[in-house]
């Protein structure tokens, strides 16, 4: 049986809610895509590509416009009816093409390179998985898997409760409630219901956030120098990173960050804890930040593994 399943909320608004209780590390759902386009861009300008036309008549066959009109042709019958069936408020249709503005919201982008090593963008659109709302304190996490989609639960979530993943963009991760309630309007024509976002709530969250952003700021910097400068470093000194780096810690399980933000957040304490010679402490951190990317990604992602990894042999090469 399927541990959530669809459904229309309100409106033209579906959702995914839990059918049975679902604990924290379990996959919700393992979903191939419905398309799947290649595009000759670089995932890292993708947020300035965001505002080029992509879909124009006038344009020339050489184009990128004509990337998701002739993707969308070459489906099979069975796909493109099931793209027919996504809600409309997910997708619009123009000419029997997709609308690249609403693709490019309602799709997953993920970077690779070609086998010559050119670097490009992959689009995937998913005809479930996509029905999945946001939520600025998500209790899910979406992960590309062995060309399938993965929704893993991230908190406790409860029979009959919505699912929500996180959509906003890296750079809007700590932005105030209006300037996110102005981006899913705008993009995704969604309103978040969230504490962090509903009048006379947001006001902490927003402080919370101003708070990350500055506790985020200033651990990077302090963990990114610190071997160099090390010798320099003051008992005093190194134990106040220590104690923003657990202020850091707890603030992002506040508003809920369980993803790789809560790993680095470890990560930080495991190397600080490194630098006052507290073995164990590193040890512990270290290890926390596998587990958890374990539990949200179901494996230890590459960029948490390898720094724990040698926080740990360094660890035991003391003993």
């Amino acid at each position: 049986m399927a541990l959530a399943y669809r459904t229309q909320l309100d409106g033209n608004l579906y959702g995914l809610v839990a059918h049975e209780q679902i604990q924290p590390g379990t996959v919700i759902m393992r979903e191939k895509p419905l398309m799947s386009i290649d595009l000759p861009i670089l995932y890292s300008e993708w947020s300035t590509s965001r505002a080029l036309q992509f879909y124009n008549d006038e344009h020339d066959d050489k184009s990128h416009s004509n990337f998701i009109p002739r993707a969308f042709k070459n489906l099979a019958k069975p796909q493109r009816d099931a793209f027919r069936l996504i809600p409309t408020h997910a997708l619009r249709w123009r000419k029997d093409c997709l609308d690249i503005s609403r693709v490019e919201i309602h799709g997953y982008f993920f970077p690779y390179q070609t086998p010559s090593g050119e670097p490009m963008t992959r689009l995937v659109v998913f005809f479930n998985i996509n029905v999945i709302n946001h939520s600025c304190r998500p209790n899910a996490i979406f992960d590309w898997q062995e060309n399938c989609g993965v929704v893993r639960a991230i908190t406790t979530i409860a029979v009959g409760e919505e699912v929500f993943l996180d959509r906003l963009p890296d750079d809007l991760t700590w932005a105030t409630a209006d300037l996110r309630k102005e981006y899913l309007g705008e993009i995704y024509d969604y309103e978040c219901r969230c504490c962090d976002c509903k009048p006379g709530t947001y006001q902490e969250g927003d402080t919370i956030r101003r708070r990350l952003k500055f506790l985020q700021e200033q651990l990077t910097q302090f963990c990114n120098d610190s071997s160099s400068i090390r010798p320099l470093r003051s008992i005093q000194f190194i134990s106040h990173n220590l104690a923003m780096a657990n202020e850091y810690v707890n603030l992002l399980v506040q508003v809920g960050g369980r993803n790789m933000r809560l790993v680095e957040a470890h990560l930080f304490l495991a190397n600080i804890s490194e630098l006052l010679e507290d073995r164990h402490g590193a040890q512990d951190h270290a290890v926390k930040a596998m587990v958890i990317a374990a539990r949200a990604y179901g494996a230890p992602k590459d960029g948490s593994l390898r720094p724990a990894v040698e926080v740990l042999q360094r660890c035991y090469a003391y003993d």
